[in-house]
């Protein structure tokens, strides 16, 4: 058997059907062989069985002759004479073409004693019975009876019928010995070819059953269960087989292979879940951060939405999106405080005379806007305070001239009392005078509703510069939005 583990499936199938070949063809020559002398028994039994059968039909024909002779002797005309002659010819040619079938179905060395013993006498019996009819055909009955009581004519006949009847009765003995012969064979071979056949086929089973069930059914058996432990999770069985040259060897290798596999992939699987845990760790953490940092984010919108400039989101523990959407938010806050202060800043310098001050930081869009309306709204009211000065020089000029041509009016009158003329004089210049302070009253009330118009556009930039601010909260509360969907 270990020999036959080194040889693939294959030719172990190819021994058994050699050997099952060798044995059914040794069974199969026996059986024609026994056939063969079966059949060479029977050939002999059914050439026996023919012979004795003409022996029987030359014995009949034999008989017609001697009949045929009795009528001929016995006839009244030519014409039944010429009948039975012809009868006669027939017979006899009958007879003689069964001879010749009979000397055809004997052996060369019973051929020359046929001849002797039967076909020569009955040649010589045929001889007497045509010279018989020629007699009676030429002659007459009585020439023919005086031919056939012949005694060498009679003992030739009834040495003829002796020898058929001995060689019938030879023939139907050896056909009864053939006969008892070929019972006494098939009796023997019977059992014989049945005893070999099956022993030879029992040994065939036994011998396919061993080589199957030793060389390839078991070993498969094993591996089949070697592969259900696996497929059961078992990775510390053990492979046997692995060093057989045959395709079960093949099988052993190629399982220890599959095991070899679940391990790497056990170890793997063990690997992946050890990531996978790691990043769910990480992912956890990250999810952690992420709820925190969104809800700082929340916070910082709301307090920015509040009016709470001041507060930062922590760019320490960020990473990523979080980290660049908390510089954006810290920066728009850090940019919304600037601005705002400024604001606050020249809004409160407006509002306690001082508008010198305007916003300088950097602003984009709709603040840098509200930083151009500002300074426009600062420069507005730097030149509104500029030309209200000047009116207020020119109101205090006038109040000035006019206190002075009050005294000297009086200085006048006390003086020049006396002197009608210089006194409408006076009067006169007095008269233009007072219409001189009278036109400079008018330019002072122009100068007051001048400055008054000023003061209301300050007051609209200023409601411009407060929208502005409301906007801003709304674009602020919209980012606190945005940060929170």
């Amino acid at each position: 058997m270990r020999f036959l583990s080194r040889l693939k499936i294959g030719p172990r199938i190819y021994i058994v059907l050699a050997i099952m070949t060798l044995l059914t063809a040794g069974i199969a020559w026996m059986g024609v062989d026994a056939m063969d002398r079966y059949e060479q028994r029977t050939s002999q039994m059914s050439q026996l069985t023919e012979r004795a059968l003409l022996s029987e039909q030359a014995n009949v024909l034999l008989t017609q002759t001697v009949a045929l002779t009795a009528q001929i002797y016995n006839a009244r005309n030519s014409l039944e004479i010429s009948e039975k002659a012809d009868a006669m010819a027939q017979v006899i040619d009958e007879l003689d073409t069964k001879m010749i079938f009979w000397e055809g179905l004997l052996p060369p060395e019973m051929q020359k004693s046929f001849r002797e013993e039967i076909k020569q006498p009955l040649d010589a019996y045929f001889q007497s019975r045509r010279a018989l009819t020629a007699a009676a055909l030429t002659e007459g009955p009585e020439a023919a009876r005086a031919i056939g009581d012949q005694k060498s004519i009679v003992e030739t006949r009834q040495k003829v019928v002796a020898s058929l009847q001995a060689a019938g009765v030879r023939n139907a003995k050896a056909v009864e010995n053939m006969s008892h012969e070929l019972s006494s064979f098939y009796q023997a071979q019977r059992p014989m070819m049945i005893g070999i056949a099956a022993t030879g086929l029992v040994i065939c089973l036994v011998l396919a059953i061993a080589i199957v069930v030793l060389t390839v059914t078991r070993p498969i058996t094993r591996i089949t269960g070697t592969m259900s432990k696996l497929a059961d999770g078992d990775l510390e069985v053990a492979i046997d087989g692995a060093e057989r040259r045959d395709e079960i060897g093949a099988m052993a290798k190629t399982v220890q292979v599959f095991k070899d596999n679940m391990v790497a992939r056990a170890e793997a699987e063990r690997q992946i879940e050890a990531q996978r845990q790691h990043e769910t760790a990480e992912r956890e953490a990250r999810e952690a951060r992420e709820r925190a940092a969104i809800a700082e984010i929340s916070e910082l919108c709301n307090r920015i939405a509040a009016g709470d400039l001041e507060m930062r989101l922590d760019e320490s523990n960020k990473e990523g999106f979080l980290l660049t959407m908390s510089q954006r938010l810290n920066g728009l806050a850090a940019m919304l405080q600037s601005m705002t202060g400024e604001l606050a800043a020249v809004t409160a310098a407006m509002a306690e005379g001082d508008v010198t001050r305007t916003v300088t930081g950097d602003y984009a869009g709709v603040f840098g806007a509200l930083k151009n309306s500002v300074n426009r709204m600062a420069a507005t009211l730097k030149d509104l305070a500029g030309r209200l000065r000047v009116s207020a020089a020119a109101v205090r000029d006038a109040s000035g001239e006019i206190s002075a041509g009050s005294q000297d009016l009086a200085q006048r009158t006390e003086s020049q009392a006396a002197s009608i003329e210089e006194t409408a004089a006076s009067m006169h210049e007095i008269t233009a005078t007072v219409k001189q302070n009278a036109d400079n009253a008018q330019a002072a009330n122009q100068l007051a509703i001048a400055a008054r118009d000023t003061a209301e556009k300050g007051g609209t930039v200023v409601a411009d510069a407060v929208a502005a601010v409301s906007r801003i909260e709304e674009s602020a509360q919209k980012i606190s939005d945005i940060v929170s969907l």
